[in-house]
């Protein structure tokens, strides 16, 4: 069984988006009244832009606060779910 780490959520009235860190890849899931789809992925911007596409399947458009922080990718004062750090050297 492969250990799932939810790493970046973003919940709205009409959906929620959801990138779990596996051991071996990243899972991108929406979940909306009607739907529930998720998706494997080799990097983090390929959930996003998969995400882009769904949303747009189903006629909702992507959000600005649903795109990925580019601190993400340095040194953050925020993990990329949006809780703080309690330190720059917590990993």
């Amino acid at each position: 069984m492969t250990k799932a780490n939810i790493i970046w959520k973003r919940v709205h009235d009409t959906h929620s988006l959801f990138i779990d860190d596996t051991t071996q890849e990243y899972v991108a899931t929406i979940i909306t009244p009607t739907m529930h789809k998720s998706w494997p992925f080799q990097t983090f911007m390929g959930c996003h832009n998969w995400f882009t596409r769904e949303l747009a399947e189903i006629g909702i458009k992507k959000s600005r606060v649903d795109e990925p922080n580019p601190t993400y990718f340095g040194e953050s004062a925020k993990w990329p779910n949006g809780d703080s750090r309690k330190n720059k050297w917590e990993s």
